[in-house]
């Protein structure tokens, strides 16, 4: 029975092996202006096969804001948009959903400033990222 079960470990260890083998379609990645700190936290694939991706970056206010960028099937950046929250401070999107109609919802949280410190906040988005 042992050397049934190790027999059985090893050609299952050597089908996981042949299995998880990957082709990369295609590749891209985010690195905002002046920053080492990008971070995506969500993806999407909408019916279409574009991708939408959101996270951190360093946005136009100097600050980490909400990036959200929509790939095509092929991989090329169609639209990049940013949030920075009513604090001009730390912003980080965390989940990203599509609609049948194309619309994108992002939501995290944000520095809504001195009186209210952090909250949540949600940004939609319509098909051409405005």
């Amino acid at each position: 029975m042992k050397k049934l079960l190790l027999s059985f470990l090893i050609s299952g260890a050597s089908l996981l092996t042949i299995t998880a083998q990957i082709n990369i379609q295609w590749q891209t990645r985010y690195t905002s202006a002046g920053s080492n700190v990008d971070r995506a936290e969500d993806l999407v694939m909408d019916a279409s096969g574009n991708v939408y991706v959101t996270g951190l970056g360093l946005g136009a206010s100097g600050n980490f804001d909400y990036v959200t960028i929509k790939y095509d099937p092929a991989g090329a950046q169609v639209w990049k948009s940013e949030y920075n929250g009513p604090g001009n401070s730390l912003d980080e999107a965390h989940a990203i959903v599509v609609d049948g109609a194309g619309n994108v919802y992002v939501t995290g949280w944000s520095f809504g400033g001195a009186g209210t410190g952090y909250d949540y906040a949600t940004v939609k988005y319509n098909s051409a990222g405005v």
